[in-house]
């Protein structure tokens, strides 16, 4: 009987001792002037900003964001940065308590500015009304329930970031990133005029020696290093520039399946990206994204540094004077 009467004392122990840490873990995440749970922010797969001006509509399927309606990839880090401002939001400071819409406008929180945003998290679905920055200290910003009259300041300069626009939402990443130390070899392939090509080859060894192989060419030849260095930089940089509407995609027609540029970068652990855009249209060259085959520009600039005339890149590059150089020079000589 007494032995019996232990285990079941011990047990108790233990089952108070779990549910302490269970509701400590869940008074970390809501305290201290915490509104919501700032733990869920890996649950939400819904999230609508709304304003009279328009609204968005950002959902998760299968782990990847998407911007409705036309289901365009989002970008992970903006809507997760949201996310954690949103979910963190603090309601210890109230304001004010005024129904009136004027006060209400003051804090962005009535008419053109006030913008409405709704997330479901586990199946529960939030609703809260966002407002101005504060202007008393440019890093804080007011937010209400919409149902209650309290009128709350919450810590960060953060309402921009949360933006109606769908094109704002929309991934811009081209490749996963890397640097340009992590190239190994750039490949560029030019379709010029009267069905002529250009392609050459530029490659680096391990100890930093970069060269250059013209297509038909039997010889390498060995590049500046810094021109090396730059157009290993450049492809590191290649990042979507432009994200056109449903209605401009349909006059671009496949863009890239008879490319006027391919550019090929393979890095050191042997990951091959590749770039295949038709011609330049305006400012932007268009093709389908490596990844969701969506149709996205790029700017018609960043391809300037891949030049038709690989010979170019034998030109070294002129060198910036330095602090000293600039010191020796004699400002009475300036013509």
């Amino acid at each position: 009987m007494k032995k019996t009467l232990l285990l079941l004392t011990a047990g108790l122990v233990i089952l108070g001792a779990i549910l302490l840490m269970r509701e400590g873990a869940r008074a970390r995440a809501l305290a201290p002037g915490h509104a919501f749970n700032v733990g869920d922010t890996a649950k939400v797969d819904r999230l609508e900003v709304a304003m009279r001006a328009g609204q968005v509509t950002l959902i998760r399927h299968q782990g990847l964001w998407r911007v409705f309606p036309d289901s365009f990839p989002a970008d992970p880090g903006r809507v997760r940065m949201a996310l954690r401002h949103l979910l963190g939001l603090q309601d210890k400071e109230v304001v004010s308590r005024s129904t009136d819409t004027t006060r209400l406008a003051e804090f962005g929180l009535y008419g053109d500015d006030l913008k409405r945003i709704t997330w479901t998290a586990a199946g529960r679905t939030v609703s809260i009304h966002l407002g101005h920055t504060s202007g008393i200290d440019f890093n804080s910003t007011y937010w209400k329930h919409p149902e209650g009259d309290e009128v709350y300041r919450t810590p960060g300069n953060f309402t921009h970031e949360i933006g109606i626009n769908a094109r704002d939402w929309k991934d811009r990443t081209l490749f996963p990133p890397f640097g340009g130390e992590d190239v190994r070899s750039v490949g560029v392939h030019w379709q010029n005029r009267l069905d002529t090509t250009t392609a050459y080859h530029v490659t680096v060894n391990d100890e930093g020696v970069y060269r250059l192989t013209v297509a038909e060419a039997p010889d390498t030849t060995r590049l500046p290093e810094a021109n090396g260095q730059a157009l290993f930089a450049a492809a590191a940089q290649l990042t979507v520039d432009e994200i056109p509407d449903a209605k401009a995609v349909e006059t671009l027609a496949a863009p890239g399946e008879r490319p006027a540029v391919v550019v090929t970068i393979t890095l050191r652990d042997g990951t091959v990206h590749e770039l295949a855009a038709g011609s330049p249209l305006g400012e932007h060259v268009y093709l389908r994204h490596p990844v969701h085959r969506g149709v996205v520009g790029v700017s018609a600039s960043r391809l300037e540094m891949f030049p038709k005339d690989p010979s170019t890149l034998l030109t070294p590059r002129p060198v910036p004077p330095s602090p000293e150089d600039w010191e020796a020079i004699d400002p009475h000589t300036w013509n």
